[in-house]
């Protein structure tokens, strides 16, 4: 789950019945470093995270991404850089060979007020930085179960 001040992700394992959180204790957060302001700067070091978190998760096989629901106010700066990331996160799995889903709420099975319930009776909450932002990226990492 992206925003303009840092990215929510989940590496969740599913053996057929028993989804597992398997950051639950250790990172779920990319907070971009306070200097860095340029669009570009932040490209840079999205795609070099990214790369490392599919270094350091080698079973890795799907990436699930809980796009930005559409909104009747438009576009902004900070919703124009999620999708950015959004493009980068894309291009690092496919480089990687790791498939790529983008889902809204509907194809995720959650609505906007419900999606922390339901990441946390499904699969586990983070120990750390939980809110709607982690959880939107726990119910996305779920859908993707085969």
């Amino acid at each position: 789950r992206t925003s303009s001040k840092e990215i929510r992700y989940a590496v969740v394992s599913w053996d057929g019945k028993t989804a597992v959180l398997l950051n639950e204790k250790d990172e779920t957060r990319l907070k971009f470093p306070a200097t860095m302001g340029d669009i570009a700067d932040k490209i840079s070091w999205v795609e070099a995270e990214f790369e490392r978190i599919i270094q350091n998760n080698p079973d890795l096989n799907k990436v699930v991404i809980k796009e930005r629901e559409y909104s009747r106010f438009g576009e902004t700066k900070a919703s124009r850089e999620g999708g950015f990331f959004v493009s980068i996160a894309m291009l690092v799995s496919q480089k990687n060979q790791i498939s790529v889903e983008l889902k809204l709420y509907p194809a995720i099975g959650t609505k906007s007020k419900e999606v922390k319930d339901f990441s946390a009776e499904h699969v586990g909450v983070s120990s750390k930085y939980w809110n709607e932002s982690m959880a939107d990226a726990v119910a996305a990492a779920y859908s993707g179960r085969e």
